[in-house]
């Protein structure tokens, strides 16, 4: 195994605020190596210094090899994590392990950085190759590559067994995809099609425990472009993976009407169809129910790369189309024209609205603005979809349920002439990739989406047994990453957009209940993990120990619920009181002017 790593590692100081802080530190070259290798699985260890470790473990089958579990173990010594409130502890965290998997006697390989979180702890893995089994000479096998270094161009690796360690780089959830560069011709050999574009393929399957997996892919560098061009309809087809993977994107000519002319014209373009046909492969799609089978993911009537006569459309902001529930497309940094090309060239360009950029009308002072203004609070988006989480055990057996929407908020800097504040919000999707894993101490519930973009990790902790008569569970770490692209940060300045930032809270309390029974919390809570950033949760059921029969235990309300329970009889109290007193009053005042009126 080849490898760089870099661990990150959250802790509390000893002072008198408690502060939080996190502690980095790499694998280092001269790490001893450790571990044990049979027919159906592996285990590799690295230790160093006192008490440092981390274990990755392996099987295999008779279709696939993967990894299986990933520990890592550290001491809190004054130079790694120096004034720390636990210093000389030693502490070992566990996890779900990323995505490394290839068929059996070849190699995996992963040359781009991937943050893998394992328990409380962050790990980047860059340069990575392994092959736990099969080996011969010494040397690795032929390699599988990841789907993120699909696009680039494979190294050759001829490297010994023995563990080497390569410097880490920046990491990056889901690496953007390659632009390719796609041409039809008529048949007189003349340019009739032109299409620059970088395409990214997200796919939702079922695994064999039950659990929903994500493959994601770019279509590869040097993918050839075929189809047909015409007048009013053209095509492109590309076919890659050996054959396994063709995607077809339809264009249609769109009508418009000349009042004054009276006449129909051709007025633009738009693609109107996207099929995308595949197979699931062991490699790509490991544990999948259907394995070997193949899949047909077709919309049509689409409104996408919509342009105008005469012109290319350009979109570089990141745009996605859904096929059905499971199959998304992603696209980004397009430039097209499927009608009406000259010369081989494009036609001048039309841009899409998410990459047009406004400026502010100037004002009438010259009076440069030295604060920060602030729009008013925006218009507040949809509620989130409710959405129901559910993770298994090494028996199969559900051990954490949760019930709830989720919405996220990040204020930002807009790139307008007076900085304004503006707030990207946006909701976790129906077909949110979720994993995680349940302890008796830890349950770890990790929502990935936004394709690999964002990722939203709660820890809940179990708290019995500490001070006595404790015996609560709560969410106590919340972890949030996230990219500031275009789709969600629109007018973002320029230099921040593609930015990758990472937020953590820790010693939360949130979602607090009673150990045997579930929290309900209809009012939800807001919860904020920086001055920056809110996570928002609605109409919250959760249950993450102690789970009886796959349903949720008798539940304990939240104190927001209690008040409205407690206040909604008082406010019906009031409101009856109010009314008695109008009657009253009302009676007084009609007596008094019958009085009144039997006096004259």
């Amino acid at each position: 195994m080849t490898v760089g790593m870099t661990f990150h590692v959250p802790y509390v100081k000893n002072d008198t605020k408690n502060t939080k802080v996190v502690a980095s530190y790499p694998l280092p070259t001269d790490a001893d190596v450790t571990g044990s290798c049979k027919d159906t699985t592996a285990s590799i260890t690295l230790s160093w210094g006192n008490g440092f470790n981390v274990t990755v473990k392996f099987e295999s089958n008779a279709t696939v090899f993967y990894a299986s579990d990933i520990v890592i173990g550290y001491a809190l010594n004054p130079d790694v994590f120096p004034d720390c409130k636990d210093d000389g502890e030693t502490r070992l965290q566990s996890g779900p392990p990323h995505d490394i998997h290839a068929m059996p006697g070849r190699s995996y390989m992963c040359d781009v950085t991937v943050n893998v979180t394992v328990g409380n702890v962050s790990v980047s893995f860059s340069h990575l190759q392994v092959q736990p089994f099969q080996v011969k000479g010494g040397n690795f096998s032929k390699a599988e590559e990841c789907a993120a270094d699909m696009s680039t161009t494979p190294s050759a690796h001829t490297i010994p067994v023995k563990t080497t360690v390569h410097p880490t780089t920046t990491p990056y959830p889901v690496p953007k995809p390659t632009q390719n560069n796609y041409t039809l011709t008529d048949s007189g050999g003349k340019v009739c099609f032109m299409a620059l574009m970088a395409t990214q393929i997200h796919v939702n399957y079922t695994r064999t425990t039950g659990k929903t997996g994500l493959a994601i892919w770019d279509v590869p560098k040097n993918t050839k472009a075929a189809g047909t061009c015409g007048n009013d309809t053209a095509s492109l087809e590309l076919v890659f993976d050996g054959g396994l993977t063709n995607l077809t994107v339809v264009f249609v000519s769109t009508k418009g009407w000349n009042d004054l002319a009276d006449v129909d014209t051709d007025s633009g373009f738009k693609a109107s169809e996207m099929v995308l046909e595949y197979m699931e492969t062991e490699a790509r799609f490991p544990d999948s129910v259907d394995n070997g089978t193949s899949h047909t993911a077709e919309k049509k009537n689409l409104t996408t790369f919509r342009g105008s006569s005469g012109m290319s459309y350009k979109c570089n902001a990141r745009q996605s189309v859904e096929l059905n529930d499971d199959v998304t497309l992603l696209f980004e940094d397009v430039q097209l024209q499927p009608f009406q090309v000259k010369g081989g060239h494009f036609d001048p360009v039309e841009e899409c609205s998410a990459d047009k950029q406004t400026t502010p009308e100037p004002g009438n002072t010259t009076t440069p603005m030295t604060t920060m203004a602030t729009l008013p609070p925006p218009r507040p988006g949809h509620d989130p979809s409710m959405l129901n989480f559910t993770l298994t055990d090494d028996n199969d057996k559900i051990c954490f349920m949760a019930v709830m929407g989720l919405q996220i908020e990040v204020n930002y800097t807009t790139q307008d002439r007076k900085k304004t504040i503006a707030t990207a919000r946006w909701n976790v999707p129906k077909n949110v990739n979720v994993t995680g894993k349940c302890s008796n101490t830890t349950t770890t519930l990790t929502l990935t989406f936004d394709g690999g973009l964002t990722v939203v990790m709660m820890t809940f902790k179990n708290q019995s047994g500490k001070g006595g008569s404790v015996n609560k569970f709560m969410v106590s770490d919340i972890d949030f990453r996230y990219m500031k692209d275009k789709s969600h940060f629109p007018d973002a300045q320029p230099a921040e957009l593609g930015k990758n930032v990472s937020v953590s809270q820790h010693n939360l309390t949130v979602f607090k209940g009673e150990l045997g029974s579930s929290y309900l919390c209809k009012m939800g809570e807001n919860i904020t993990l920086n001055q920056n950033v809110t996570l928002r949760a609605i109409k919250v059921h959760v249950q993450p120990f102690g789970l009886k029969n796959n349903k949720f235990n008798e539940a304990e309300v939240c104190e927001a619920d209690n008040d409205v329970t407690t206040l909604r009889p008082i406010i019906v109290g009031c409101a009856i009181a109010g009314i008695d007193v109008l009657m009253l009053m009302y009676y007084g005042i009609g007596r008094r002017m019958r009085r009144n009126k039997d006096t004259r």
